[in-house]
């Protein structure tokens, strides 16, 4: 079941938004390699909480070959089987 409050949110590859996904990513796949270059577009999933937004996984979109392909989706452990990395998924579609 998908928690009420999730807002997925198409961010721009600024420092802070890559920032925030290696720190997921690190989480999500210790000991693998970072997943970043250029023509990406990345979405970050964010958990409503009572007085802020507070992200709890992401998924990325890369744009150089044809088709497109996804390249990554990670939750966080404590918010896996709820339903977060199959609305990642969809939203890449």
């Amino acid at each position: 079941m998908l928690p009420e409050q999730i807002v997925i949110k198409r961010v721009k590859p600024t420092r802070a938004n890559l920032s925030l996904i290696d720190h997921m990513d690190a989480i999500c796949f210790p000991g693998d390699t970072k997943c970043h270059g250029d023509n990406i577009i990345w979405w970050i999933a964010y958990k409503q909480t009572e007085d802020k937004l507070v992200a709890i996984g992401y998924a990325g979109l890369k744009l150089d070959d044809d088709p497109p392909y996804f390249i990554r989706v990670g939750v966080l452990p404590e918010e896996r089987g709820k339903g977060v990395a199959n609305l990642l998924t969809q939203v890449r579609i």
